[in-house]
């Protein structure tokens, strides 16, 4: 079973430790959850933290613009 990933930064991260997952009803093995590390945390702050200064200093018609786009693309996941 191939573990997911974490994504930091828009951009797909591996790691090398997983957290088994299992359905509860069953027993079955359903996947392997990724466990990040502390380069992994570091990584995913200091991303945000750029991407906080990004959003603080955009106008209002630009935040509403990112998050019609967020919603879209979540929507298509869901």
């Amino acid at each position: 079973m191939e573990p997911m990933h974490l994504t930091i930064g828009g951009k797909a991260v591996k790691t090398s430790r997983n957290q088994e997952i299992y359905n509860p009803s069953t027993g079955e093995l359903v996947g392997l959850m990724p466990l990040a590390g502390l380069a992994d945390l570091d990584s995913a702050v200091r991303v945000a933290a750029a991407a906080f200064t990004v959003w603080k200093n955009s106008t209002d018609s630009e935040r509403a613009e990112g998050l019609k786009e967020f919603t879209t693309i979540q929507t298509m996941f869901c």
